[in-house]
């Protein structure tokens, strides 16, 4: 599970807090084998850097009552079913809404929390006392890790903010690990954690990236992400009330773990001015012709 998806599972440990009046105690349970040779089953708390200093999250088994919630339990994954090419995903309610139904909790709160220490803010205000007073955040790269489906063309990147800077007052900060930078754009890739990236996008007027880790990280605070979708997963279990969704698919969701070729078809195909309509839009700017 990426930092994202642990982020659903934070907003998950606030409703139960704000239900129940306990702590989550975020476990995984796993086979392992006794000193006898026999299968047992092995209880693992989960660490996360998406959980530190959530006041809702136990890190610590210290003797703090609370309701443990196992992360890789069949009933709160939002797999049905998986293999080496294709994963079939509980499509029909948002990933929030799947985790939260399984320890009775219904109409949750579809955004996520995170929570910075003083050390975090620090360096953070250091970060932006150096960035224009105006400025969107992109990040061009998708994670490949769980697929090669959630990507659109980096030609079209550039597009949008060759337009962006051509249409607007607004500089383009991109952010994130990935390899490759865009022109023209102030580069702070590696420079901040991915809790940190959280205060660069609520400074910014804009986040505009496909699907992924820093869309959810982006409901954390209060500023628009502008979120490409592809065909791989349906919109619907991925889909919060605060962001900006362009959905490319003429297909889907396919699920495909290798590369889909009708999702490449779709982001081949796709005129990235709808991107930067939607991105102009949040910001307040006249969209073109």
């Amino acid at each position: 599970m990426g930092l994202g998806g642990y982020l659903t599972w934070a907003a998950a440990a606030r409703e139960i807090y704000e239900t129940y009046g306990v702590k989550m105690i975020p476990i995984e349970v796993h086979m392992g084998q006794s000193a006898a040779g026999d299968k047992i089953p092995l209880t693992r708390l989960v660490k996360s850097e998406s959980f530190k200093n959530n006041p809702y999250v136990c890190q610590e088994f210290d003797g703090e009552h609370g309701l443990q919630v196992r992360l890789n339990g069949s009933s709160a994954n939002y797999v049905e079913e998986e293999d080496f090419l294709k994963v079939v995903h509980k499509s029909d309610k948002h990933i929030i809404e799947t985790i939260c139904e399984t320890v009775g909790i219904k109409n949750p709160t579809i955004k996520c929390d995170i929570f910075l220490d003083e050390k975090e803010e620090e360096k953070v205000e250091k970060i932006l006392s150096t960035l224009p007073e105006k400025f969107i955040t992109i990040e061009p790269h998708s994670n490949l890790e769980f697929t090669v489906n959630r990507s659109y063309p980096f030609e079209k990147w550039q597009s949008i903010v060759n337009d962006v800077l051509e249409k607007t007052d607004h500089k383009v900060v991109q952010i994130g690990t990935g390899p490759s930078l865009l022109k023209n754009v102030i580069d702070l890739r590696g420079k901040t954690s991915f809790r940190e990236a959280s205060a660069i996008i609520e400074a910014s007027s804009c986040l505009v990236s496909t699907e992924g880790g820093l869309t959810h990280l982006a409901t954390c605070t209060e500023t628009t992400a502008v979120v490409v979708l592809t065909g791989y997963q349906a919109q619907k279990m991925v889909e919060y009330p605060s962001n900006v969704y362009v959905n490319i698919s003429k297909h889907g969701p396919c699920g495909m773990k290798v590369s889909c070729p009708k999702c490449l078809k779709d982001a081949k195909e796709h005129d990235y001015k709808e991107v930067v309509n939607k991105v102009l839009s949040v910001i307040g700017e006249k969209e073109w012709a």
